[in-house]
């Protein structure tokens, strides 16, 4: 992380910090499944969609399938990872050469 840190704009930190963050906490997430504590990995899991993580947001839909996780707080999680992923956009990765060339592919 050191070397990242280093070799980064004050800019762009955030948004490594945000990536790692997300990561974390849908690894959190998991491990508190595995060991049965449901809760716990949904408050893991919704603080990693409200940061723009689809695995996330997922698998804290199988929380509010067993009933883990409140519906209403799901939908409030939603709205969030929704805003949270058009902020992350941009002109430049919407017409990367490499997303036209994946668009061409299929």
């Amino acid at each position: 992380m050191f070397y990242i840190e280093t070799k980064m704009k004050k800019e762009e930190k955030p948004k490594v910090y945000a990536c790692v963050c997300t990561l974390s906490r849908h690894v959190l997430g998991e491990m508190e499944w595995n060991t049965r504590n449901f809760q716990r990995a949904c408050k893991h899991y919704a603080i990693g969609a409200e940061a723009g993580h689809s695995g996330c947001l997922s698998d804290l839909q199988d929380g509010v399938k067993i009933g883990a996780f409140d519906r209403n707080e799901y939908a409030r999680v939603l709205q969030s990872y929704k805003k949270s992923v058009e902020e992350s956009r941009s002109d430049l990765r919407e017409n990367s050469p490499l997303k036209q060339l994946m668009s061409m592919l299929g």
